[in-house]
């Protein structure tokens, strides 16, 4: 007997039914073929074009997998269509719900889905049975038999679960992972836009009282001198702040939507080692949120450690940043089969941000350029589904590599007030992202969908991937602040900064950071 193999590119006309895009799903071999049976999924005479002739309407909703892939009345349409040359699957009305399939005009099989044991009642079949329990009661499979009496049962419900479900989150999860990580560093930024602002001058030098010296005749004699002495010796800064950010990104190609919302807390303190030096060290706890447009959450946590250095020699000032996260997700991802996959993978991410510019200064009013890059290198470990049964998933580590260039002006003012003074700043750049290219995401099921009812054969592995959509390269980057200093050595700094202009995603930021020296 020739042995059945199976199909190379999976159900994969399913799913394109309802979402544009290019996957590609192999499951080891050439397609079905041997014994008076020969079809492919997705080429040559099996589903063409999207399954010719009005067979299939849809997938994922109205018509298609209703009631979450395979409930309901399943896949509706009452034309016929060619699956695979002989016939085939032809006006059937219901796929997996309470009749399975029904009125099979080319034979081979009679009902699935619903019963117990269900019979075959065609003799190509020879009345292959099968007992309850095997497939019998789970919606969404879809039977195939052949000439030699072998049946074949494909758990399409499950391949469905993985291309709508498990492929459009893994492609979002790095640019949710990336938005995380921006925001575990918006606290220390916003105090080094302090210090490029001038909200945390050098302690100021003023000329110290002169030594009195007595003369020959015993009078006191002032004599100038060039000793000076700071009016603010604190060499320490403790600072601590809270930060917010969102972010919203549209679907871009096969990549789910997300929208997420973070919260950030942070410790650090600095140490002024000269009137121009300033050197930092931070920690910082996050928490995101994140919804994937109804396909699943997470829930991200971790802490970030940042070291940077900040020099200000006269009107010009440079910054380094390097941070190191550790992140721990959870991650729940709807099947569309009436459970819920989680899964709860590590991730680790390294960060260098630099920034240099120039002030230019008219009294009060400090104004100038400035010019930026922030390199980000991570990785999402790769990760196993649970508590989905046959839906569960396997993913792939995903890396990532993003470099962002900007250059921008600033503005800021410096108010006297009765209590201490007011600085205001504004800034916006023009930023772009050089290296978050489209890289290839895996995704697999962690059993094999094919299960041979009578007969024989190979049941393999099923993968499906694709490379991610690469976001728009150009944006905006706006933000401003207002810093309130209390006296000498207690300050209060408030920080936005929104990323826009990019397409079907923004990003927002906020912060508040109180510093005291001492």
């Amino acid at each position: 007997m020739k042995t059945l193999t199976i199909a190379k590119t999976g159900v994969l006309a399913l799913i394109l039914l309802a979402i544009g895009g290019v996957i590609t799903s192999t499951s080891h071999a050439q397609g079905f073929q041997g014994g008076g049976f020969n079809f492919n999924f997705g080429g040559g005479g099996g589903f063409q074009a999207g399954f010719q002739g009005g067979g299939f309407n849809q997938f994922g909703g109205g018509g298609g997998f209703q009631g979450g892939f395979g409930g309901g009345g399943g896949f509706q349409g009452g034309g016929s269509f060619n699956f695979g040359g002989q016939g085939g699957f032809q006006g059937f009305q219901q796929f997996g719900g309470q009749s399975g399939f029904q009125g099979g005009g080319g034979g081979g099989f009679n009902q699935f889905g619903g019963g117990a044991v269900q019979p075959f009642s065609s003799s190509a079949t020879a009345n292959a049975t099968f007992a309850a329990g095997s497939v019998g009661g789970q919606p969404g499979f879809l039977i195939v038999t052949t000439s030699n009496s072998g049946v074949l049962a494909i758990d399409a419900a499950a391949i469905g679960s993985c291309v709508v479900s498990g492929l459009p989150v893994a492609l979002s999860q790095r640019e949710l992972l990336l938005h995380s990580v921006r925001a575990s560093t918006r606290d220390v930024n916003g105090r080094l836009f302090r210090l490029r602002a001038g909200g945390d001058p050098a302690p100021e030098a003023v000329p110290a009282p002169p030594p009195a010296v007595a003369s020959g005749k015993g009078k006191v004699v002032v004599q100038p001198q060039p000793m000076q002495v700071s009016t603010d010796d604190g060499a320490f800064t403790l600072y601590a702040g809270s930060g917010y950010a969102s972010a919203d990104m549209d679907w871009r190609g096969l990549a789910s939507g997300f929208e997420a919302e973070s919260w950030s807390g942070t410790l650090g303190v600095e140490w002024r080692v000269a009137d121009d030096l300033v050197l930092g060290l931070a920690g910082t706890y996050l928490q995101t949120d994140g919804d994937f447009d109804s396909r699943g959450s997470v829930d991200l946590d971790g802490f970030a450690l940042s070291a940077y250095v900040s020099w200000t020699p006269g009107n010009f000032y440079a910054d380094t940043l390097y941070s190191f996260g550790s992140f721990e997700e959870d991650i729940h991802r709807r099947t569309g089969l009436g459970t819920t996959a989680r899964a709860e993978p590590d991730s680790e991410n390294h960060s260098v941000e630099f920034n240099a510019g120039y002030n230019f200064h008219c009294g009060e009013f400090r104004t100038g350029p400035f010019i930026g890059l922030d390199y980000r290198n991570g990785e999402l470990d790769g990760y196993a589904e649970h508590g989905a049964g046959r839906a569960n998933l396997s993913y792939e580590d995903q890396k990532y590599d993003s470099l962002v260039t900007r250059v921008g002006w600033q503005a800021s003012r410096r108010f006297e007030t009765g209590f201490g003074a007011i600085t205001p700043q504004i800034r916006a750049a023009w930023e772009r992202e050089n290296l978050n290219a489209n890289e290839l995401v895996k995704v697999s099921l962690g059993s094999s969908p094919y299960r041979w009812l009578s007969g024989g054969g190979v049941t393999p592995d099923y993968e499906v991937h694709a490379r991610t959509a690469r976001p728009d390269d150009d944006y905006l980057n706006v933000g401003g602040g207002i810093l309130i200093e209390v006296g000498a050595n207690f300050a209060i700094l408030l920080d936005y900064e929104g990323h826009l202009l990019r397409g079907d995603e923004q990003e927002h930021f906020a912060s508040i950071i109180a510093s005291l020296k001492f």
